[in-house]
């Protein structure tokens, strides 16, 4: 099937390959962790919405990168019901960095993207991409000379009514923030990265007290790089916020760019001195 835009709906009409009189139930499965991680510790439940889920035609809106599997199972008036499987995939262009938890409603995450080429702390301005910084009614802006995207790649995402309202999608920009909000993803955009750039991305513990999960994907040209603090490899003792609290350096992604299409290669980062594990540091916004 063609490839679907997150944020927008896809329309898969079923006659076009049975169209007889029949019943039908469709159910959808996605292949993001943070989607899997929502449907078990969330009211909401995974972040997409199916619509028609038991007429011919459906509506899927995809809100995270991946794959996105249709079930189908169809009972004709006469005959045999039969079943089959179709898979969607959904992405956008550019480098998108997802962060959810099993602690949503009661952990406030922060995701942070760094500049290339600088090693300041994290939460400086304008090398940090962050909350205080990248949302569309931020005062200092987290400015790294890229060109402004227009508003078409950034109006149908939950923040777009006020990126409508600046005009442009910034690059960088935090299209979705999360403050305690049950079900809801933190993500990180650059449109438009630049070839042979190294972007490290970062989560903060903010506020709560709750042992939280975090998981971090890195998507590239649409498609996913690399996942981690995905079951079983889980980040364990994540727990500590506020000034001191911990903040886990993730991974450094170095993006490949050729003739507009965004590749990259992914290198997780381990605590110092050691070759596995996740780097997690309390009272520490060192680079």
């Amino acid at each position: 099937l063609p490839d679907a835009e997150l944020y927008k709906p896809y329309v898969l009409d079923g006659t076009t390959f049975y169209a007889g009189d029949a019943s039908w139930q469709w159910t959808v499965t996605s292949d993001n962790p943070c989607d899997a991680v929502f449907l078990t510790t969330t009211t909401k439940g995974p972040t997409y919405d199916l619509a028609g889920g038991v007429t011919s035609t459906i509506t899927l809106t995809p809100r995270l990168t991946g794959d996105y599997t249709l079930h189908a199972m169809v009972t004709p008036t006469s005959g045999p019901a039969f079943q089959c499987d179709m898979v969607v995939h959904a992405g956008l262009p550019g480098l998108r960095v997802e962060q959810c938890s099993d602690k949503s409603s009661t952990a406030d995450l922060d995701l942070h993207l760094h500049r290339p080429g600088t090693t300041t702390n994290w939460e400086t301005t304008p090398d940090d991409c962050y909350y205080m910084n990248c949302k569309a009614d931020a005062v200092a802006i987290a400015n790294w000379g890229y060109a402004n995207s227009p508003i078409a790649a950034c109006q149908d995402s939950p923040t777009g009514t006020q990126w409508q309202t600046v005009g442009s999608c910034r690059n960088p920009r935090l299209e979705v923030d999360s403050i305690m909000n049950d079900g809801v993803p933190e993500i990180a955009v650059v449109d438009t990265p630049i070839d042979s750039a190294t972007y490290r991305v970062a989560v903060r513990y903010y506020q709560g007290t709750v042992t939280a999960h975090p998981i971090v994907t890195i998507n590239c040209g649409g498609k996913r790089a690399a996942a981690y603090g995905v079951a079983p490899d889980q980040v364990t003792g994540f727990n500590q916020s506020g000034p001191t609290g911990q903040i886990w350096r993730v991974a450094d992604v170095t993006t490949t760019v050729t003739n507009g299409v965004t590749d990259c290669t992914v290198t997780p980062l381990h605590p110092p001195g050691q070759i596995s594990g996740y780097w997690v540091q309390s009272n520490s916004l060192a680079y």
